[in-house]
């Protein structure tokens, strides 16, 4: 999530004069999911204006007859030290307790009081139970957020925990946290071997992935889930390192060198996640463009003396045509021989008239190109 100006400030210059509208503060928010745990990453936090800013980690509601505990690592110790677990236990209903794991040094807030009010003060009612008064426990937990600094902040919250097996969740170091900037929210989660990216701008790089876009994108492997959270793209697309085709999924695989472009189709989509999976590539001996073409995968026309040296002769597809037989060292002087190939910037694949001026170039250099004469 990106926190950024309201409808109305955005159309400040449209409203009448008398219209008063202030400009939000600005933030980038993610949250990641996993089987234990929901990792929360902050960035970018700031505000133009200078105003100071509060993000609350947790609100959490007791009935005033129940027994709840705070337990954390500072507990018998200076307030100098970093905050790194708290629990929040409710002694009554061990399904109620709830872990929090910090991953950074920012001070952490932490309110345990009573409330006493009507729901009427909050919300126009005043029938049924609105005017009643109702007092409930809170435990609170925040940061506050200087207004002329840039923040972030990264926790997780750890359900069903007591502090005993909080400490027993955390030696088993389950999350590590990738990357947490204004580009790039991404963290592993190391027992499942499940990572999580959110790119909130075009610019994001983790590991081996660098974006084009703007996306939401879980990966175990070579496998992904990506989201255009935008509703807006048409498709969005990564450059992942190694060379790569597409083995499931509407997506495509443009190989550029040792890196791979992978555009997915997003259109219309409505941010449903869409599953690509990547495979190996073969390896290639020529190379168009980014793309590649082998020399051992070559197929020329049937008839050589009517369409060979003539794109207009080569199909669309290589369904209907027969191999060529290539010895060794021609093929590899073909290979050696840049002249012979096309210079385009198109996208090359294995069909199409590109592949056909690049077959017709190495069937000539191979002698398979001469025309009968007229």
């Amino acid at each position: 999530m990106q926190l950024g100006d309201e409808q109305s400030y955005a159309d400040k210059d449209k409203l009448p004069s008398d219209f008063v509208v202030f400009k939000n503060a600005e933030a980038n928010k993610a949250w990641f999911m996993f089987d234990g745990e929901i990792v929360v990453l902050g960035s970018n936090i700031h505000d133009i204006n200078g105003r100071d800013m509060t993000t609350t980690i947790d609100n959490k509601m007791f009935d005033s007859t129940e027994s709840v505990s705070v337990k954390s690592n500072l507990e018998n110790k200076d307030n100098n030290s970093a905050l790194r677990w708290l629990t929040i236990e409710d002694n009554d209903n061990a399904k109620r307790n709830v872990g929090y794991v910090f991953f950074d040094n920012n001070k952490v807030n932490i309110l345990q009081e009573s409330r006493t009010g009507k729901y009427s003060d909050v919300r126009n009612v005043t029938t049924g139970a609105a005017d009643k008064t109702v007092t409930k426990d809170y435990v609170t937990l925040t940061y506050q957020h200087a207004g002329n600094a840039n923040s972030s902040y990264a926790y997780s919250i750890v359900p069903n925990k007591d502090a005993t097996q909080l400490a027993q969740y955390m030696s088993e170091d389950a999350v590590t946290i990738l990357k947490n900037t204004s580009d790039v929210a991404a963290v592993r989660q190391n027992k499942l071997g499940i990572e999580g990216y959110v790119f909130f701008t075009d610019k994001g790089k983790v590991n081996d992935i660098k974006t084009s876009s703007q996306m939401i994108m879980m990966r175990s492997g070579n496998s992904f889930s990506i989201q255009d959270p935008t509703n807006k793209q048409d498709t969005v697309s990564f450059v992942i390192n190694g060379r790569f085709s597409i083995a499931e999924g509407d997506a495509t695989a443009t190989i550029q060198g040792s890196k791979t472009i992978v555009t997915v189709n997003t259109k219309g989509k409505h941010g449903v996640s869409q599953y690509v999976t990547l495979k190996a590539a073969p390896k290639q001996s020529n190379y168009i463009s980014g793309s590649t073409v082998s020399t051992a995968n070559l197929k020329a026309p049937k008839n050589n003396k009517t369409n060979t040296g003539r794109t207009g002769g080569i199909n669309n597809t290589t369904d209907n045509v027969s191999p060529v037989p290539l010895a060794n060292s021609t093929a590899d002087h073909a290979s050696k021989d840049k002249q012979t190939l096309p210079k385009t910037g198109d996208d090359i694949d294995q069909s199409g008239t590109i592949l056909g001026l690049a077959l017709t170039s190495i069937i000539v250099l191979l002698g398979f190109g001469k025309r009968k004469e007229d």
